[in-house]
């Protein structure tokens, strides 16, 4: 078997992009991408991948970079808005744009998800078979032109494919997989590209699957646990026995965003927030003071595990 840094070495792929670019920065940027979407051929590994770059970057260059600042690079540059579609362990497709949905990937480049407009057309016939004979066509144009911004049906179909929905912010991010074993290569998928707990304020990753249990993951080890396959940490706190078994968490949008994201784990004195009535107060200073949008209150069960404690995450 060939080491990591012989594929590196035999890499046509990777020696254009270090001739291609004299920014280190901008080098990284562009291997760690064509990492993520299969254009070069190496065993994805996250930071591990990044340190090897750098060591080939350093020796072929005269321009140095330091892994620390190879790091803080990639954490800033990812910590924005992204969405899309994972094909296994790949981004099969990405957006920044709030508006481009899921589901307008899929009927706009029907190709890319090997389907034809025809076949998606089948799919909603017969997802509604009392519909007007024109109806699915209209429909489809509603979809194609995000008047509709989603469709389960086709969802589904693709799911049971292997393909999987993930949505990442600077403070929470979700996969959405048939099961979980797609829903993990998926999410490894994300974790070589944008690296979600390696950015300051990553609250939370939601595994969605449509068959199987959801979970829901608060801390880094706990992730890199379950993306590479370990079991589960068991964790009993030396204060359970003095803590309450319920928290509450507040949701909202911030005044000019347009995403709901984690705003309150604590109340102003630092503490958790253990009592509805105190969590009530909390969430109409934002509305009323703040101007945060569609805020909603999360109770949390916290009595045996925190990777367990999100009771209900879109309630």
């Amino acid at each position: 078997m060939k080491s990591f840094r012989q594929h590196i070495k035999e890499s046509g792929v990777l020696t254009d992009l270090i001739d291609k670019h004299d920014d280190p920065f901008s080098f990284l940027a562009a291997a760690m991408d064509a990492i993520g979407n299969g254009t070069l051929k190496l065993k994805t590994r996250g930071l591990a991948n990044a340190r090897e770059l750098i060591a080939v970057w350093n020796k072929k260059k005269k321009r140095k970079i330091k892994l620390g600042e190879a790091v803080e690079y990639l954490a800033e540059a990812k910590q924005k808005f992204v969405k899309g579609w994972t094909l296994k362990n790949k981004i099969h497709t990405s957006t920044t744009d709030f508006d481009n949905y899921h589901i307008k990937h899929v009927v706009n480049r029907p190709s890319k998800f090997g389907l034809t407009d025809k076949k998606i057309l089948k799919i909603i016939s017969d997802a509604h078979p009392d519909a007007p004979t024109q109806w699915p066509k209209e429909y489809l144009k509603d979809v194609q032109k995000g008047v509709v911004d989603n469709d389960v049906y086709i969802e589904e179909y693709l799911k049971k494919k292997g393909y999987c929905m993930f949505v990442l912010d600077p403070t929470h991010g979700s996969i959405q997989g048939w099961d979980e074993k797609s829903s993990k290569m998926g999410a490894k998928a994300l974790d070589d590209k944008y690296l979600p707990f390696e950015m300051d304020g990553f609250k939370l990753f939601e595994v969605k699957p449509v068959k199987g249990r959801p979970k829901y993951i608060t801390n880094k080890l706990d992730w890199n646990d379950w993306v590479s396959g370990k079991a589960k940490r068991k964790y009993v706190s030396p204060m359970a026995q003095f803590r309450e078994s319920v928290e509450y968490v507040i949701w909202g949008i911030p005044p000019k965003d347009k995403d709901e994201t984690l705003l309150l784990t604590a109340g102003k004195d630092g503490k958790r927030i253990t009592k509805k009535s105190d969590a009530m107060k909390l969430l109409k200073l934002l509305t009323t003071k703040h101007g945060v949008k569609k805020a909603r209150i999360q109770e949390l069960d916290v009595e045996v595990d925190p990777s367990d404690m999100f009771r209900n995450p879109f309630g």
